[in-house]
């Protein structure tokens, strides 16, 4: 069990705000390991975060700490 703070996260589809803790949709068989998360409100489904903005991310955190 993770005491992580839960994630934020905006749907791109309807723009809905939302938090899902640990969990992403629980609604198919895949559970923990997938990396999906689905909108309580319309019920699109989009990727937690991309590894490429991850890297992005800890770049421009690195950078901008500097500055």
């Amino acid at each position: 069990m993770s005491c992580a703070a839960p994630t934020l996260f905006a749907c791109g589809l309807c723009g809905h705000s939302f938090s899902h803790g640990d969990r992403a949709c629980g609604s198919c068989a895949l559970g923990a390991g997938c990396e999906l998360v689905k909108c309580p409100r319309c019920g699109y489904q989009f990727p937690r975060e991309s590894q490429l903005l991850r890297w992005f991310g800890r770049l421009a955190r690195r950078f901008g700490a500097g500055a």
